[in-house]
């Protein structure tokens, strides 16, 4: 899977299954766009981010349960 390096209108949509999410934060620590937080130990999107998501799947990829999906971004 490729990095993407540009910027869109739209950002990626991360898509969080709550019920396998351990809240491990290793998504957090990997995320280069700071769209993650750790909220009462179960990762979720921020509701404001500096950056937004850029849907590059390093949180999908780290994710030991996978929980973490993303769309939106082709």
């Amino acid at each position: 899977m490729s990095i993407p390096t540009s910027r869109t209108k739209e950002p990626g949509k991360i898509i969080i299954d709550t019920d396998k999410c351990i809240g491990c934060g290793l998504c957090v620590k990997v995320c280069k766009d700071f769209s993650l937080e750790i909220v009462d130990n179960k990762v979720r999107q921020k509701s404001e981010s500096c950056f937004g998501c850029i849907a590059c799947g390093h949180c999908m990829a780290i994710c030991p349960n996978g929980a973490i999906e993303i769309s939106g971004r082709t």
